[in-house]
């Protein structure tokens, strides 16, 4: 079979009626998820302490006119991304709350980029998916929905399992088995097993399995004869991340272990899964109809160009950072939406000082007043932060003086256990440098291994 008729024949799968169980049953463990996720979101007082607490929020690019409304505005965008998944758990106001939460959620993200986190990410595009996926019906009123919205929503899941692999093949990962070993240290104060987490087991289990799980996961589940192996594999993997990384100041991964351990129910054979299900649910196939064989003619130009273009988009977003060269991990560059998870762990000492002449004894400026500890430490993590709050301290000098400043910071980074050293030049006056997403600052010293 040649090229040309393969891809003719997969055209075709796309576009024909698949069984919607478990798009159904993955929807609504994913809603119960979202508002476990909201939770932690109140608990915490995002809204007082994340983004009004700070004098300054750190803008995307792209994004600088995204801004916050008043407290009250907040508090209701944040109570919107519960009311989103309660909506989601109904079939007939799903996609209205897929996209209510879709909307209030990337409005809360865009208000500050301290806060960007991979699962987040894939949040936003699992939401999306379900607030534009719709079900059809066949001749004889059967729903169902056309394959092409099941293949995004494993080929997504895909893409997060095996990129998350590829970045790992790196010499701080392999040889140093950093940030492995600092973060367990670091999480094994708050453990029920300090001494395993700090044993060399634990740092091989997690350096080496880690890998071996990413690259591998995919094909174990989207393999019939090894789904089951892929489903015990995926409930070890997780349920180990999040008892060793939500815990102390290594970081957390919130609800992501949950939510992937939910979406095995998308990779399960439709045969088997629903004939799994109705042994629980026995209306299961009065209230998710089984699929008849019959013949709906649904090809559409236009969405398969934009299913195809998506595929290719996210196929080579997560090759950004191999362009901006050996860097990555010190500038944080391109580090956005390529799946980079737990690859580096940044110490951070950050001072910056202003005066308004060479000769002119610098000042300390108090930037604990001005930022949270979060912010701080991002700033350590992505340099077109550093960028960002530089320019603001500028204009806040020069507002307020009426003279153009000039701003120093001794901005000091241990990457993945290395010394402390500086990332920007103590000399550099820091209310004239320019940045480009595109390209490397000059004004950012280089790693000293």
């Amino acid at each position: 079979m040649d090229l040309k008729q393969k891809t003719s024949d997969f055209k075709n799968w796309l576009f024909t009626q698949g069984d919607p169980l478990r798009q159904d049953v993955f929807r609504i463990l994913f809603a119960f998820v979202l508002i476990l996720q909201y939770s932690t979101y109140a608990s915490a007082k995002f809204i007082e302490k994340g983004i009004l607490a700070p004098a300054f929020l750190f803008y995307y690019d792209f994004f600088p006119f995204v801004k916050p409304i008043s407290e009250g505005g907040l508090k209701f965008v944040l109570f919107l991304t519960v009311i989103g998944p309660i909506m989601m758990l109904f079939r007939k106001t799903s996609r209205v709350g897929a996209a209510i939460y879709f909307i209030s959620f990337l409005y809360l993200l865009l208000l500050d980029e301290s806060y960007y986190n991979n699962h987040y990410y894939l949040i936003l595009i699992m939401t999306f998916f379900y607030a534009v996926f719709k079900q059809t019906k066949t001749v004889s009123g059967i729903r169902f929905s056309p394959n092409w919205q099941h293949f995004l929503l494993v080929f997504m899941l895909c893409i997060v399992y095996f990129f998350g692999g590829l970045v790992k093949l790196k010499y701080d990962w392999i040889f140093l088995q950093q940030p492995t070993r600092i973060l367990l240290e670091i999480n094994s104060v708050k453990s029920s097993f300090p001494e395993l987490l700090k044993s060399e087991f634990a740092v091989y289990y997690i350096t080496f399995g880690g890998i071996l799980f990413d690259l591998s996961i995919s094909f174990l589940l989207l393999w019939k004869r090894t789904f089951i192996l892929g489903v015990i594999a995926t409930i070890i993997f997780h349920v180990t991340n999040h008892f060793i990384f939500n815990l102390g100041e290594g970081g957390t991964i919130g609800i992501f272990p949950l939510m992937m351990i939910a979406a095995n129910v998308l990779f399960a054979p439709p045969e088997k899964f629903r004939k799994f299900i109705s042994k629980f649910l026995p209306g299961t196939n009065e209230v998710f109809s089984i699929p008849q064989k019959e013949t709906v003619n649904l090809y559409n130009k236009t969405t398969y160009a934009l299913v195809m273009a998506y595929v290719v988009i996210q196929l080579i977003l997560p090759f950004r950072p191999y362009l901006q060269g050996s860097h990555v991990n010190w500038t944080g560059q391109a580090d956005y939406f390529a799946w980079r998870m737990k690859l580096n762990n940044k110490g951070v000492k950050a001072k910056f000082y202003v005066k308004y002449s060479p000769e002119e004894e610098a000042q300390e400026i108090n930037i604990g007043r001005i930022i949270n500890t979060m912010q701080i430490s991002m700033m350590g993590q992505h340099i077109d932060m550093i960028y960002k709050f530089s320019k603001y301290l500028t204009e806040r000098f020069e507002r307020e003086s009426g003279k153009r400043p000039i701003i120093t910071a001794d901005f000091q980074v241990a990457l993945n256990g290395r010394p402390y050293q500086p990332i920007v030049d103590p000399e550099t006056n820091l209310a004239e440098i320019s940045y480009s997403p595109f390209k490397h600052p000059d004004w950012v010293l280089p790693l000293k291994e």
